[in-house]
């Protein structure tokens, strides 16, 4: 009879944990990787998702209205109950005697920005308002959106 050696079983067993090793660290970057991506796409998603909710607002003459009640109402109908959003708007009024814009009101409404929020974004919305064919109040809305 032949003897058997077990040599073969040797080379199988370190080629095997060998592959073992190397899928464990590939497996671990493609993980971390894919998951620093699907991050800054969630970001990208709110500020479009908190965009086009400014976008039905401004067309529907909503911020134009400068009005609190009907601003929130808006807010709350579009966003989803899983985010929170801060809506700051100033108006302001063209002083024709110094010739410069002149901040006459603020209205804000939502809650205070957390301190950690998760997935925060930021974004701004210039608009006038137009009274027979003569600009009378340009606003600067700032908004901040994040999970809650």
């Amino acid at each position: 009879m032949e003897k058997v050696t077990r040599k073969g079983y040797v080379f199988t067993l370190d080629a095997v944990l060998a592959f073992l090793m190397v899928s464990a660290m590939l497996a671990l970057l493609y993980h971390s990787s894919f998951k620093a991506e699907i991050g800054s796409w969630e970001s990208a998603n709110l500020k479009r998702m908190a965009n086009n909710i400014f976008t039905i607002m401004d067309r529907n003459e909503v911020l134009h209205k400068f009005s609190k009640a009907v601003l929130e109402n808006d807010v709350n109908l579009y966003l989803p109950k899983n985010f929170q959003m801060r809506v700051y708007v100033e108006r302001f009024e063209f002083n024709e005697t110094i010739g410069e814009f002149e901040s006459v009101d603020t209205l804000t409404i939502g809650p205070g920005i957390p301190s950690d929020p998760r997935n925060l974004v930021f974004g701004r919305r210039l608009f006038v308002t137009v009274d027979d064919a003569r600009i009378e109040y340009y606003h600067n809305a700032e908004w901040w959106v994040w999970q809650k």
